[in-house]
């Protein structure tokens, strides 16, 4: 990996996006990171309303950091239940941690979070759907090889 991403997490009232840069050469860089809170009325409103938010969120830093660039790649971290069905795609199970939002179990939330980047006029690729465990693996992988598990403890466990 060479190049600018944004790592995108969703996984519970807080939502993060964060900007790398990859050197190729197994080194990354933090550039710039921006944490929001997703009020309640967000979390149980409905799919759009939930993922124009998010993409309003990647908006701005996008807008703060690249707004030349027009196009870039984008990771998803999505701390949900997931019947993932390809790297790009997965449908939500079923919410929780007090999200309730309509019209987005059974749906592919990648499709969802690409219509609402193209709704606020940002040309994000999406190129990759993770939990949180599998996101918190790959990324300490990246910068040591020898890594060989992901942990998380918060709102609920994964291993």
């Amino acid at each position: 990996e060479r190049g600018i991403y944004y790592a995108l997490d969703l996984g519970g009232t807080n939502f993060r996006v964060t900007r790398y840069l990859f050197d190729g050469k197994g080194g990354v860089d933090v550039t710039d990171e921006l944490k929001f809170t997703i009020p309640d009325h967000i979390m149980t409103s409905d799919s759009d309303e939930l993922f124009d938010f998010i993409a309003g969120c990647v908006r701005n830093i996008h807008e703060i950091c690249d707004k030349e660039e027009r196009t870039f790649r984008l990771g998803f971290t999505f701390s949900f239940p997931v019947d993932q069905t390809a790297i790009d795609s997965g449908s939500l199970i079923k919410w929780t941690k007090g999200f309730t939002a309509t019209g987005v179990v059974g749906k592919d939330i990648v499709k969802l979070l690409h219509q609402s980047l193209e709704r606020v006029g940002v040309s994000g690729e999406i190129v990759a759907l993770v939990n949180d465990t599998v996101g918190t693996l790959i990324s300490s992988a990246y910068v040591d090889p020898a890594t060989m598990i992901g942990v998380i403890l918060g709102t609920g466990t994964n291993a």
